[in-house]
């Protein structure tokens, strides 16, 4: 199907470990990338695509959803 992709970054291998919510995160540049290539879903094997809750600066905005 044109449009949807899966990104296995691996990361299901730390579930049974606190190192889980530290996962990796896609960036606003590979963010708008998959929007200027239309893509219409894409799905992650992670809690979110956006930077990980730990990691997160004041006024966070969820840019990558």
């Amino acid at each position: 199907m044109q449009g949807y992709g899966v990104i296995d970054t691996g990361w299901t291998g730390h579930m049974d470990s606190d190192r889980y919510f530290d996962h990796p995160s896609l960036t606003l540049d590979a963010a708008e990338w998959l929007v200027d290539k239309r893509a219409k879903m894409v799905a992650v094997d992670l809690l979110t695509p956006d930077m990980p809750s730990i990691k997160r600066p004041e006024g966070f905005t969820w840019p990558v959803h």
